[in-house]
């Protein structure tokens, strides 16, 4: 991103949208770009100065450089125009702005011609329920091609993460179906589901669709479509590694190109997000199963600079949604820990693609983080910055909020204020910040604050902080639901208990009744009174062994939310009738039975 002066503007320079401008001796900002440039019948366009203007500081639409330009000036009739768009007041307008998708106004989502030939089934698929929004995994950036195939050991191992953080998705990039074995594969996607993961694979837009034929690619989705993939990551828009194309990046037969994939994946129920593409042109307000796009300087650069990043939150990340591919740990120099935790807030996308290595996510520092990270969000709140200096936004999703900031190469102090919070809720915060002494990690720590407080923090070089906020009040209201919840099992469990040991100490000339008669199929549970319920509501630890002579015996731990699998046999099964009297036992006798 370079910043200039209009006065030094040249016509040999191609300006790319979105470009931001600021009305010289003010504070009014201007962000231009174009919006419904899918389904216009034009091409792209970058913004240049007429050779005959220069030094007045105007501009004109042009044919992006990147294309071929083969007979691509001739826009066919009829058409309409893709919408030049210019977002204009304070920064605080501007960086708040949906005005690229707003546009579109009363936009119907995308249906095919025969819509009302279709069954009603059909026709459901345009309702676009099915598609879900939420974070995915992608190991790409630290095993590249040659693991993505490990189906047996690493994607299961991925699987397991997204799994355990809740997230939605996992990403095979490209090398996913070298050698491919589609047993083995079916058997990983199947693993998936079964885990509640959806999964999403690589293409080439021109590689693996044959330089853009439709029956090529139709032929390609109804095969993924039939291993159960979920989605499709098309990249090199741009034209990479294929030679002898006609059209690439945004020439007016690559625009086509991104409909015909936007639709032909929408009938098919996969979800899309484009790499080595275009900027985004409000087209998920269409199609909203296109849920993120690349265009964006990321992390797949691996050295990216936070003069970069800070420059894209102002620019790029204003009119769409952005393929950050967020790590924890920088892969450069010039990013810390957290930076990349406040871009991971900071850019908005509807499938976070969260970058580094397992074992990162599992821990306990960035572990609640990871699973609370919002992939929804209803409010922005631009809370101050410059370009080229720092940025900082509050973002809401639900009733829980995240500030984060991010500096670039100059020590900066900012004042974070937290007015735009809820008027007399105190919020329980969990602050991450730089680890003064070491770049690649940070240090938690936790506050309270309401809409009356300020906040002054130090962001040092490339440094950046989060603030997760959720309010005293929710927090009460899930410990009460859980209190309910424990109180209930409790009950269950003391009555479960309760009908082992009276049936235990029940018989009539053939002895008690043991748990293990008690129980078909199962063995008998023994139990101690005093090892039965240690630490409630904690934990409930129960002793447990088999009736035989060489029994052994162990003690676990459970959630109080694990069900016992002898105690719900015990609740579900019938007592079976020995005796119509039941005399009982000392109680000394049953400690002494340990029932």
């Amino acid at each position: 991103y370079d910043y200039r002066s209009s006065d030094n503007l040249r016509p040999d320079v191609y300006f790319a949208f979105p470009l931001l401008y600021q009305v010289k001796g003010t504070d009014i900002y201007s962000l231009v770009t174009e919006s419904e440039l899918v389904g216009s019948g034009f091409y792209g366009s970058f913004l240049t100065m007429p050779s005959d203007k220069q030094g007045t500081g105007t501009l004109q639409t042009v044919h992006s450089p990147a294309g071929i330009k083969v007979n691509d000036n001739q826009v066919e009739y009829p058409f309409e125009s893709p919408w030049r768009v210019g977002i204009t007041g304070d920064m605080k307008t501007v960086q708040e702005s949906e005005l690229v998708e707003k546009v579109y106004d009363d936009q119907q989502y995308w249906r095919p011609d025969n819509y009302e030939e279709l069954s009603p089934e059909e026709q459901q698929t345009y309702n676009y329920d099915w598609v879900d929004t939420g974070l995915t995994t992608f190991n790409w950036l630290h095993y590249g091609n040659k693991q993505q195939s490990d189906y047996s050991g690493l994607q299961r191992g991925y699987v397991d993460l997204a799994a355990s953080m809740g997230w939605t998705y996992t990403l095979l990039d490209a090398g996913w179906n070298e050698n491919l074995d589609e047993d083995v594969f079916l058997s990983f996607v199947e693993y998936a589901h079964s885990k509640g993961i959806k999964v999403i694979v690589w293409a080439s837009a021109y590689g693996t669709f044959a330089k853009g034929n439709y029956d090529n690619l139709c032929v390609k989705l109804d095969l993924y479509k039939s291993y159960g993939i979920d989605g499709v990551k098309v990249d090199f828009f741009d034209g990479q590694y294929v030679d002898g194309l006609k059209f690439q990046g945004e020439d007016i037969d690559s625009i086509r190109w991104y409909e015909t994939i936007y639709q032909e994946t929408a009938k098919r129920q996969m979800i899309v997000i484009p790499h080595g593409c275009n900027k985004p042109t409000g087209e998920r307000r269409k199609y909203p199963h296109v849920l993120s796009r690349e265009g964006i300087y990321g992390n797949e650069f691996h050295n990216v600079s936070s003069s970069v990043t800070i420059n894209e939150l102002f620019t790029r990340c204003v009119i769409g949604p952005s393929d950050f591919t967020p790590v924890v740990h920088p892969l450069g120099d010039f990013l810390t820990a957290g930076h990349q935790m406040a871009l991971a807030v900071l850019i908005e996308s509807g499938v976070p693609a969260m970058a580094d290595y397992a074992d990162v996510y599992y821990s306990e520092t960035y572990n609640a983080f990871y699973k609370a990270l919002p992939s929804l969000r209803d409010e922005t709140v631009f809370l101050g910055g410059e370009p080229d200096v720092y940025y900082c936004a509050a973002v809401r999703s639900g009733d829980e909020w995240f500030v984060a900031g991010c500096n670039a190469l100059i020590a900066t102090d900012v004042e974070v204020d937290f007015s735009f919070l809820e008027e007399g809720v105190t919020y329980t915060a969990t602050v991450y910040n730089n680890d003064p002494e070491n770049a690649d990690d940070v240090v938690v720590t936790q506050e309270t604050l309401d809409s009356s407080q300020n906040r002054k923090i130090s962001l040092s070089q490339h440094g950046g902080f989060v603030y997760h906020l959720v309010s005293q009040k929710k927090i009460i209201g899930e410990l009460e639901m859980k209190n309910k919840r424990m109180a209930v099992l409790l009950a269950m469990t003391v009555t479960a208990l309760s009908l082992g040991a009276f049936a235990a100490c029940g018989g009539g000339d053939d002895g008690p009744i043991t748990t293990g008669e008690l129980v078909k199929g199962t063995s008998s549970l023994k139990m101690s009174k005093s090892s039965a319920i240690r630490s409630f509501p904690g934990r409930i630890k129960m002793r447990s062994s088999r009736s035989s002579s060489n029994s052994t015996s162990s003690t676990a731990a459970r959630s109080p939310f694990t069900r016992n699998p002898s105690v719900t046999a015990l609740l579900k099964t019938p007592f079976r009738k020995r005796s119509t009297t039941i005399p009982m036992r000392p109680i000394s006798s049953w400690r002494t039975r340990r029932c």
